[in-house]
């Protein structure tokens, strides 16, 4: 790898965690159970769980849970044993993370755009791309999966004790 590519790579790194430190402040701002925030935690991409294995969620799932990843978000912890109260804490802390990861994955968007036009660095694009893609929009499918998984349950839950 030469130096303007490793330079690249620097840069691209700096940018998405950048990106996801915005994500989070903006998240947190947002958490005020506002209009946006109760939309977006009863908003799912899609129903269709085939489609979380389809784009290769299942490794993505094991690599957050067996290395160093899995410190990274210490307050969700989905377990087999989840009270209703638990179960909403976790959507709420499910969805302040969807939108951290949601928000750095435009941010990157826009910068790697701005990249790719004004000034043309392929490598530098491409390596956001793949970082992205990575610490961004994978997170926020996993954080939708869970997110539809828990409103199930708790859709259950609700049913069984007629809510």
């Amino acid at each position: 790898m030469n130096h303007i590519n490793l330079i690249h790579l620097m840069l691209s790194i700096s940018i998405t965690l950048t990106s996801g430190i915005v994500g989070f402040g903006i998240a947190e701002k947002l958490n005020k159970k506002g209009v946006f925030f109760n939309f977006i935690k009863s908003f799912i991409l899609t129903k269709n769980i085939n489609f979380y294995t389809l784009i290769g969620l299942k490794p993505f799932t094991w690599i957050v849970k067996n290395t160093f990843f899995k410190h990274l978000n210490q307050k969700i912890k989905i377990t087999n044993h989840l009270n209703i109260e638990k179960a909403k804490y976790l959507l709420d802390e499910i969805t302040i993370s969807e939108i951290c990861h949601l928000i750095g994955f435009i941010i990157v968007i826009i910068v790697q755009i701005i990249i790719l036009l004004f000034f043309g660095f392929n490598n530098l694009f491409v390596f956001l791309l793949i970082l992205n893609i990575s610490l961004n929009l994978y997170p926020f499918f996993l954080q939708e999966r869970n997110k539809l998984r828990i409103t199930k349950l708790i859709s259950i839950y609700n049913k069984k004790y007629d809510f």
